[in-house]
């Protein structure tokens, strides 16, 4: 496919998932309200300020060393084998951080309240990340439409059942459990895409390679997340889910 063809392809799919997306919005905005947006969007937040943890720049590394052609099942072995290794890390800490704060100092989460809440944007994350292997080896082997055409699907579920949610008033974990939902849709069709590819075990030299690419680019992944999550994470801090929600609707809609 022509660079053009595939700029093209990307770019109606980015635009195509932000109008179903922000007609999605509008109605949970009507029908459940700033505080449900704002509990939704603090707890993808808080979740998502840890997954810094899971990148470190490894992710930039993987598309450009499959780019420059090294061997393509050391390079998905690898990056495969940093990424599970960094997920667990992260889950870890994100545990010792919820136990430390709900357990040793016996205080809440005010801004969450709806049972179950968490667990599904942990999953949702989990999913993610893991997705994130394929989606950059693809990335890396200029293969476009098969980041584009999933991600479509996905998320175009994932909008309609965020109207679902807001027309049936299903609540807040619905719309969790909405993005959950949608991130496994694209990861099975990403994985279909996925099934002729050859994934080695590492070797050392491999690793090397990828680590020496990442280590320099590592804080500019780790800014990246910090700059989409910890804005809501201090506006619930020092406010309410309800301002979280105004300002994660007017957000939302100025990326759109």
């Amino acid at each position: 496919m022509a660079t053009s063809r595939k700029i093209a392809l990307l770019f109606a799919a980015e635009n195509i998932n932000a109008i179903i997306g922000w007609v999605a919005l509008l109605f949970v905005a009507r029908k459940m309200g700033a505080s449900a947006l704002g509990e939704f969007g603090y707890a993808l937040s808080l979740v998502g300020g840890f997954t810094f943890l899971a990148f470190f720049g490894f992710r930039m590394a993987h598309v450009k060393r499959v780019s420059e052609g090294l061997d393509l099942g050391k390079c998905i072995g690898t990056f495969l084998s940093v990424r599970l290794v960094l997920i667990s890390f992260m889950l870890m800490v994100f545990a010792s951080c919820y136990w430390f704060w709900t357990v040793y100092l016996d205080k809440q989460i005010y801004d969450i309240q709806t049972p179950g809440l968490l667990l599904t944007i942990v999953l949702y994350y989990i999913v993610f990340l893991a997705l994130g292997v394929m989606t950059a080896t693809f990335s890396g082997l200029e293969q476009s439409a098969r980041v584009a055409v999933p991600n479509i699907i996905g998320t175009s579920l994932r909008s309609f059942l965020f109207i679902a949610t807001a027309l049936m008033g299903w609540g807040v974990i619905w719309l969790a459990r909405s993005y959950l939902v949608g991130i496994i849709v694209i990861s099975l069709l990403s994985l279909w895409y996925f099934r002729d590819y050859p994934i080695s075990k590492p070797d050392k030299a491999t690793f090397n390679s990828y680590k020496s690419y990442a280590m320099p680019v590592a804080a500019a992944s780790i800014f990246v997340i910090f700059r989409q999550h910890f804005d809501k994470i201090f506006i619930g801090i020092f406010w309410t889910e309800t301002q979280v929600g105004l300002y994660f609707a007017v957000q939302r809609i100025a990326i759109f």
